[in-house]
């Protein structure tokens, strides 16, 4: 019996997906539909990357090292969704702003939120 006699391979995440919403499944399994971007998507990520740094090295990395960590980040993350979807018009934006001054607006925002999480949880000594 051959890989494709077998039926598709369901794993519990495409259980749970389909359970949630058959026709998300359906788009995204199998019409293999594009997916929108959004600018908040690559500043969560970033975000997220930053502040792991500094709480992995138990809050003694700098706050230049994780906004360091954040830009690697953001740039990375936003490189490869536009080469995932060039197309502006299907990228999703935050109010009524272009995708230019969301990108921007966003990036920044995201620095800040880094700064401001090691502002308010500082290395502490036992």
């Amino acid at each position: 019996m051959t890989k494709e006699d077998k039926g598709p391979r369901l794993s519990p995440s495409r259980l749970g997906t389909y359970a949630d919403c058959a026709y998300a499944y359906y788009l995204e399994k199998v019409a293999r539909a594009p997916r929108r971007q959004a600018v908040w998507f690559i500043q969560g990520t970033a975000v997220h990357e930053a502040i792991e740094l500094y709480e992995r090295s138990f809050r003694t990395a700098s706050a230049d090292d994780a906004l360091a960590r954040f830009e690697l980040t953001w740039t990375r993350e936003l490189t490869a969704a536009q080469e995932e979807q060039p197309d502006e018009a299907m990228w999703m934006v935050g109010g009524r702003r272009s995708l230019t001054t969301d990108i921007t607006k966003r990036r920044d925002m995201g620095a800040q939120q880094v700064r401001d999480y090691i502002g308010h949880h500082p290395r502490t000594v036992y």
